[in-house]
């Protein structure tokens, strides 16, 4: 049982971070994937 608790909270922080990285356009959200695997991160490089 404290494995599965542990990895719940791990969960949890990492959607936490992911929640507060995506408003300033860090590397974490899918708009910067397009920005960098698609057409538009190929003309911001």
């Amino acid at each position: 049982m404290r494995r599965l608790t542990l990895t719940l909270l791990l969960l949890a922080a990492a959607g936490a971070l992911t929640a507060q990285e995506a408003p300033s356009g860090k590397w974490l959200y899918t708009e910067n994937c397009i920005d960098c695997h698609g057409e538009a991160g190929e003309t911001r490089r």
